[in-house]
């Protein structure tokens, strides 16, 4: 109520008491029109007394809404006029400014009447409020809006409470003559300001041109010119071009082009009423509660798209039958399904019916032939899809400049909405589905069929009949099933969806679950009607997107989808596998590797596809039911036994969900956003079943990439049933208290706060010695409340005291003492089924905290525990706990989720590997189910509650790879065996190893394996006769060892910590003085007579490998101090090339003298040959065979290629953020500049000449990247571990006996054809032509290859032991055409 209004109530108050009997007349019309409830009512009546009850009355009235006054007013006209007319008099009295001209309310205004059932609608109220006062005589309002979405009601509504001296009205008719029909609104206008009454049996029409005349002269005087002429249902131009009398204007129409002329101030009125305004107005006809509607309630406003004559017309029935529906929910299911189902039989919607085709035929018949045509043409549109100018430009064959304008006329006619998407940066349209379902009533089946095969031809013309090659206008990819069924070209199907290309091109543009979808929906079109042959070629295809969604995603992320290649790690060698390969085999231009396991696993996760905004997740209370939370303040819940969504409204857009958590009864859940508010949401409506049968997995708002609804006003939509914040400060985290009636947070500011589940608060608490709390857990049931202060390093414990739960004192503080580089708390989280317990985990520290309480509240002997272990560069990103409390969680930067027993265990009995950011677990049947939530993509796996041996780890391993099939592998087992393998057939196998292998190496001729045992006992195996000899035992940490071939004998390198490099050269051991310096990096073989030594400090010694060993050279790069964290020597052993923790690469030049002489001159150059800075780390290098070029592989992702010669960079290679850990050029015989690259996750081949364009480019910027600071600088990366050591394969020496081996064996022929072969291979994506291929890596803890001596073969061991063969998959083809 207005403040005007409320003060003449206090001002009348003791006259309206003393003369007002609330039972004569007063009580009714309140009631009629909703001004008053039941309740009020009820509360008047408690009145004893003729005034008590008008006392209250009047003190109920000013909290009844703006309407109330108006209501109350009108009914003192009957038997208080007295009354009435003091008010009428005050009212004179006030005066409202508009424009600087003062106007006096005159009365009742010219408006017709509202319903009883009206909404409120405050935005747009508001809205129009601003432009009545803004606007000034001959100018122009205009609300815009199709039929029957409340522009005469806003207007009333609006109109009661805005005071103007004239208001004139007039309503046209569009069924008849319109120049009949401006004659008759003339002279009704002539009579209303004559104020005159118009008596039918007398009325005379007057002529057009005098009415006109004398209408622009009434409105032309200085006391009328402030008039407000509304004109509504305006269809035509010439009513707005008869009725301007140059005085206020408000133009009501669907067709806004007939005022634009005119200039107006536009209130577009498409998107109808919200949500909060709908459930209150059918909360109004039932005269109950809004939080006690049924869940149907709200599906009918989504059904209703916020279409005011549709939810009125509802709202009217509703009230009819408010008792039964009030306890009764058929009557909601009811009416919910023949919304649905357009269905006639319902009495609201046939009279709906009835209205509105009239009007849409009206419509439509206004509009010129050819649009006509073309809007009638949207008829094969689904209900709610997003229609892309792309779309339409096809399906109309108009060029896209022409689409937008036709569009923009059906939006201005209110045919059509528009709205600028900004994700898909262009506009996109809707239909309102009423009107989709009126153009399909149109038209007989078979010109709907017919249409459905036009747009099919279309979009066969446009890609030349390849469907892989349809556009990408989020539309067509996911809709192209639809269109065929409905086409009824159902033999189509077949050829499609088994087609390799077009799977792609939809997993690319559509998605894994909308082909998946597709597969389900179109089976019986697909296998010919169950033809066996086909129905196993889709389940093959279901089976292999599924087992491999992890890659297809991440790879689709990466853009560097290839579903012929990630086929060829599919495990089932099915008519999946096998078609890859005889597509591959057909596609000679492109590289395609074959990849074959020594052993499979089954510990495959569950993989869905989800919006790449996620920033949380968390299980519901069944493990196929999550809720995810975006960085848009969304929370979805996502069932994926059906494929279903839910979005849960209330956050800010601007704020994204930090945390959510279920409540144990799962029949709520609390959600925590950036800017530190708190919601809780009900879950318990999700479980309807009615509700579960009617979501529609196939709506455009679950199908379309950035869906949104041009009709429906999300605006304020508040699905929460409460709020929680604490003023002007952040919360930080939040949890439920006893028996999760109570929600508690801690804030920036070190406030801790409880409210009940109603929002009201029981218990604040803030203590100026904590800076802020960023984390908060109660245990033993609530007794207790821990905050964690990070600034001190520890928690704080207190209990409560009372009987509620309510209030808690501080008892005591525990001081974690974490390391100082991490503090950061990432999980603080109590123990389930544990009391006095708590986990607290760091990015650095997982910690199983115990301690002991009396009944007096007395805590005390604090016992902490250390759990799992973390890598020096890795960090914990997130983590959780089994609701048993029997297991611990924790997600690393590295990209593995380790479970450990929280309570026992030095080993995690289970391990998985995905990069996840967040985590939960649920119990299910025999096993718990743990969810990740990754970029794009959610996780579950199964974990085992028995415990297994055989657990996956970093497995070391070592291998010589040969050109046939004769493959030697030495690796260590997850069971601790070492083994070793020629081709397919295991030779040897060690005893049990006691104690952790550190080390494992191979000698170059594969005959022994070398191994470190605790870092302390070094051991040597001859494969051919099991026979293990003890080299060294020590009791200090080794540092270095090495197994190199000098003079065909193996030597033994090592060093450990504070000790001199020793020789193990059997029979002689010897050292070479190191003691004193830092440890040794590496050890390079220049020939069988030296050696060159690279220390951590930098300082590099060439060593004559007498005995004992002789220094020849030496360089000193320890100025400034840097450690070195890599080295490689290049082909011809004439460049060193050196990497250190400054990133910074040092190339030195290695001299050759006398090389005849019994002591040969070999000389390392002092001046290093060049150096160059990148702008961040770089972790490893390789030098071309052919000397030419150095690749550095940064952290950030980046390749750096640098030409020797030129000393320069010329090119920088990049395919995704992952670190770089080994790089290796192709052997010179390819005669192709051939660069693999190794990230923890993939393989990836790069030919450098295709780069040309980017080098040149490069050398054209030279002044600006010359050191390299055109590249992206990286403080730290959470996803690097340590580097990875050199490998047998990437080792010079045997670099050279690799090439060595090509160049003896292979004619001149074979060569020119493994030239020509990789000369022919081209990249897969036109905007990278240097990537050859990415291939993704099995599950692995170390990224390590080793590669055969002709670059045909790669093997890798993953961290289930298996041995992973990667083939080319043509490489036949080299030999065979030569």
């Amino acid at each position: 109520m207005e403040k005007l209004h409320k003060d003449i109530l206090i001002r009348l108050r003791r006259d309206i008491i003393d003369d007002l009997d609330v039972d004569n007349d007063i009580i009714q019309p309140l009631r009629n029109e909703y001004i008053i409830t039941e309740d009020h009512i009820k509360n008047i009546y408690i009145g004893v007394t003729r005034e008590e009850r008008a006392a209250k009355l009047l003190d109920i009235l000013p909290l009844c809404g703006a309407n109330a006054f108006g209501v109350f007013h009108q009914s003192l006209k009957h038997h208080y006029d007295w009354l009435s007319d003091e008010i009428d008099i005050m009212l004179g009295n006030y005066t409202i400014e508009t424009n600087g001209i003062t106007d006096y309310y005159a009365g009742p205004l010219n408006i017709p009447p509202l319903s009883p059932l009206t909404v409120t609608r405050e935005e747009k109220i508001n809205q129009l409020k601003k432009a009545l006062q803004e606007l000034i005589p001959t100018k122009y309002i205009a609300l815009h809006g199709m039929k029957g979405f409340g522009k005469s009601s806003l207007v009333a509504s609006t109109l009661k409470d805005v005071k103007l001296n004239q208001v004139y009205w007039i309503k046209f008719a569009d069924d008849g003559s319109l120049d009949e029909e401006i004659l008759i609104q003339l002279n009704t206008l002539y009579y209303n300001v004559r104020n005159l009454e118009i008596q039918p049996e007398l009325f005379t029409s007057l002529e057009r041109n005098s009415l006109i005349h004398y209408l622009k002269y009434y409105f032309s005087k200085q006391e009328n010119c402030n008039a407000l002429l509304i004109l509504d249902d305006v269809h035509n131009e010439q009513i707005i071009n008869t009725f301007d009398f140059q005085c206020k204007t408000l133009v009501l129409t669907d067709n806004i082009d007939i005022v634009l002329e005119k200039r107006p101030k536009i209130i577009e009125m498409n998107d109808g009423f919200t949500e909060a305004e709908t459930l209150g107005l059918f909360a109004k006809a039932l005269e109950m509660d809004v939080k006690k509607l049924p869940v149907e309630a709200k599906r009918i406003y989504e059904e209703c798209k916020g279409m005011p004559l549709l939810i009125a017309m509802f709202a009217a029935q509703f009230e009819e039958f408010k008792c039964d529906m009030r306890i009764h929910d058929r009557r909601w299911k009811y009416y919910l399904t023949s919304l649905r189902e357009k269905s006639r039989t319902n009495k609201v919607m046939n009279e709906f019916w009835k209205k509105q085709e009239t009007i849409f035929d009206i419509c439509i018949k206004q509009l010129k032939p050819d649009l006509k045509k073309y809007y009638e043409d949207l008829a094969i549109f689904c209900e709610d899809v997003n229609i892309a100018s792309k779309t339409l430009e096809i399906f109309w064959g108009k060029d896209t400049l022409e689409v937008e304008e036709l569009m923009l006329d059906l939006c201005h006619k209110s045919l059509a909405a528009r709205i600028w998407n900004n994700d898909l940066k262009t506009y996109i349209y809707g239909v309102h589905d009423l009107l989709l379902t009126h153009l399909r009533k149109k038209r007989t089946d078979d010109e709907l069929v017919q249409m459905h095969k036009s747009i099919i031809e279309k979009y066969r013309q446009y890609c030349n009949n390849d469907f892989s090659k349809l556009p990408d206008d989020n539309y067509i990819y996911l809709y192209i099933g639809h269109h065929l069924e409905q086409a009824k070209l159902f033999e189509e199907f077949p050829h499609l969806y088994l087609n390799f290309d077009f799977i792609q091109a939809k997993l690319t543009h559509a998605g894994l679950n909308d082909l998946l979808l597709d597969l389900r929906k179109y089976k019986k079109y697909i296998t010919l009607n169950s033809t066996d042959e086909y129905v196993v070629k889709v389940s093959d295809l279901e089976r292999f997107l599924q087992e491999q969604a992890n890659v297809i995603i991440d790879h689709k992320h990466k853009k560097c989808l290839d579903i012929i290649q990630i086929a060829m790690n599919h495990s089932s060698q099915d008519y999946i596998t096998q078609t890859a390969k005889d597509l591959a085999m057909k596609r000679q231009e492109f590289l395609y590797l074959s990849h074959k396991k020594s052993s499979q696993h089954a510990n495959i996760s569950l993989t869905e596809e989800i919006p790449r905004n996620i920033c949380t997740s968390s299980f519901t209370n069944n493990p196929e039911s999550v809720l995810i939370g975006n960085t848009s303040g969304k929370i979805i819940l996502c069932d994926f036994q059906g494929t279903q969504r839910k979005i849960f409204n209330g956050h800010r857009e601007e704020c994204s969900i930090k945390k959510i958590i279920v409540s144990m009864a799962g029949d709520c859940f609390l959600s925590l956003n950036s800017a530190g508010a708190i919601k809780l949401f009900s879950l318990s409506e999700e479980s309807d079943e009615f509700y579960q049968n009617y979501m529609n997995i196939e709506s455009p708002r679950q199908k379309q990439n950035f869906w949104s609804d041009p009709y429906l006003n999300l605006k304020g939509q508040d699905d929460s049933l409460a709020e929680f914040k604490v003023k002007n400060e952040i919360i930080l985290d939040m949890a439920f208290g006893h028996e999760e009636n109570y929600i508690a947070a801690c804030t920036n500011k070190a406030t801790i706060q409880i409210w009940d589940r109603n929002g009201n608060t029981m218990f604040t608490l803030t203590d100026p010695k904590y800076q802020y709390i960023m984390k908060m857990a109660f245990t033993t049931n609530a007794s207790l409340l821990h905050i964690m202060d990070e600034s001190k390093g520890a928690f704080f414990v207190f209990t409560n005291y009372g009987n509620d739960y309510t209030i808690y004192q501080y008892v005591t503080c525990y001081n974690l003492q974490l390391k100082s580089a991490s503090k950061e708390v990432i999980f603080f989280h109590h123990v389930p089924m544990h009391d006095d317990s708590l986990i607290v985990v760091t990015k650095k520290e997982a910690m199983y905290v115990k301690w002991c309480r009396r009944i007096e509240n007395c805590v005390y002997n604090f016992n902490r525990k250390l759990k799992g272990y973390i890598d020096e560069k890795v960090t914990y990103v997130c983590a959780t706990i089994t609701y048993d409390g029997e297991y611990l969680i924790l997600a690393d930067s590295a990209g593995f989720i380790n479970v450990w027993n929280t309570d026992s265990g030095f080993q995690p009995v289970a391990i998985y590997k995905s990069r996840v950011i967040s985590l939960d677990s649920f119990p299910f049947k025999d096993c718990h189910v743990i969810c990740g939530s990754g970029d794009g993509a959610l996780y579950r796996w199964k974990l085992p509650i028995q415990k297994s041996n055989d657990l996956p780890r970093k497995c070391l391993f070592d291998a010589i790879v040969s050109c046939d099939e004769m493959d030697i592998v030495v690796k260590e087992s997850p069971s601790k065996i070492i083994t070793m393998s020629c081709g397919e057939k295991i030779i040897k196998e060690s005893k049990l190893i006691k104690g952790e292998i550190s080390n494992l190496q191979l000698s170059a001729d594969g005959n022994k394996a070398l191994y470190v045992i605790d870092n302390k006992i070094i051991e040597l195996l001859d494969i051919r006769t099991g026979i293990i000899t003890e080299v060294l035992q020590v009791d200090k940490p080794i540092q270095f060892v090495k197994i190199i071939n000098l003079l065909n004998r193996d030597i033994i390198l090592c060093r450990w910590e504070g000790d001199n490099l020793k020789i193990w050269q059997p029979p002689v051991v010897f050292g070479i003085e190191t003691r004193g310096e830092e440890s040794i990096h590496d050890i390079q073989k220049i020939n069988d007579n030296c050696v060159i030594t690279v220390m951590q400090n930098g300082k590099i010694k060439i060593w004559y490998t007498s005995i004992p060993w002789q220094l020849i050279s030496q360089v000193d790069l320890s100025n400034p101090p840097s450690n070195i964290i890599f080295s490689c020597l290049s082909y011809n052993q004439k460049y060193l090339a050196i990497l250190n923790e400054s990133h910074r690469l040092t190339v030195l030049y290695i001299n050759y003298e006398n090389i005849a002489a019994s002591l040969p001159r070999i000389q390392i150059n002092e001046q290093p040959h060049f150096t160059h800075s990148f702008a961040q780390k770089a972790i490893c290098c390789d030098i071309s065979k052919n000397e030419q070029y150095i690749a550095v592989g940064l952290e950030s992702g980046k390749i750096s290629i640098i030409n020797i010669q030129k000393q320069m960079e010329i090119a920088q290679l990049f395919f995704n953020a992952n670190p770089i850990t080994q790089l290796y050029w192709a052997p010179v015989t390819i005669d192709v500049p051939i660069l693999l690259s190794l990230t923890s996750d993939e393989l990836i081949w790069w030919n450098i000449a295709l780069a040309n364009d980017n080098m040149i480019r490069m050398q054209n910027m030279r002044s600006r990247i010359s050191r390299s600071i055109s590249a992206p600088s990286f403080s730290s990366n959470a996803f690097w571990n340590q580097r990875v050591p050199n490998s047998r394969s990437i080792d010079v020496g045997v670099s050279r006996i690799q090439d060595e081996m090509i160049s003896s064996t292979a004619s001149s022929d074979i060569v020119n054809n493994i030239s020509s072969y990789w000369k022919n291979k081209k990249g897969k994506n036109p905007k990278i032509p240097e990537l050859l291929t990415v291939v993704a890596l099995p599950q692995n803890r170390d990224g390590k290859i080793c590669i055969s001596p002709d670059f045909t073969k790669y093997v890798m061991v993953d961290m289930y032991g298996s041995i992973n063969t990667f083939k080319l998959i043509d490489r036949e083809f080299i030999l065979n055409t030569s």
